[in-house]
């Protein structure tokens, strides 16, 4: 049963393989694609959804944080790097509700049930979230006309 889509986007092969490997212990999961430019990840998420993409910040044509700036849908990321120290601070400017995990490419082993388990709180507690949204957007509200059988 394959309930969540991901992405990875990453300019270097190893990254990809590496995810990949994660994700055999997880068959809920489905790699939908796997880019090495950030411009045409881009483009597929226009008319694809997807749920979580793995992120690299250094690549060509756009980094990482430039994606995330332009990125128009709501997509839970986790961001990995092989320079942490270099680029911790500004990952802080995406801890917001959609930013799962900052890490080092070279500690993802360790961190991965762990990303998963944030990823699967966080998505589900905004299907909740959208699910109480749209009972109030569907709601009337009708008040009565009679009170003890006075117009109101």
């Amino acid at each position: 049963m394959e309930k969540y889509r991901y992405i990875i986007i990453d300019d270097d092969i190893s990254t990809h393989l590496s995810v990949n490997q994660h994700f055999k212990d997880y068959p809920n999961y489905f790699c939908a694609g796997i880019f090495y430019n950030p411009v045409v990840a881009l483009k597929y998420l226009e008319k694809n959804k997807i749920d979580l993409i793995f992120l690299d910040i250094e690549m060509p044509e756009m980094t990482g944080f430039e994606f995330l700036e332009t990125l128009q849908q709501e997509i839970f990321v986790v961001i990995l790097t092989a320079y942490p120290d270099k680029y911790s601070l500004g990952a802080h400017d995406f801890y917001d509700g959609n930013l799962v995990k900052f890490t080092n490419k070279a500690q993802l082993l360790y961190y991965f049930p762990k990303i998963i388990e944030i990823f699967e709180k966080k998505y589900e507690e905004r299907e909740i979230l959208q699910r109480i949204k749209q009972f109030y957007k569907n709601e009337t509200y009708t008040f009565p006309k009679k009170i003890n059988n006075k117009f109101i």
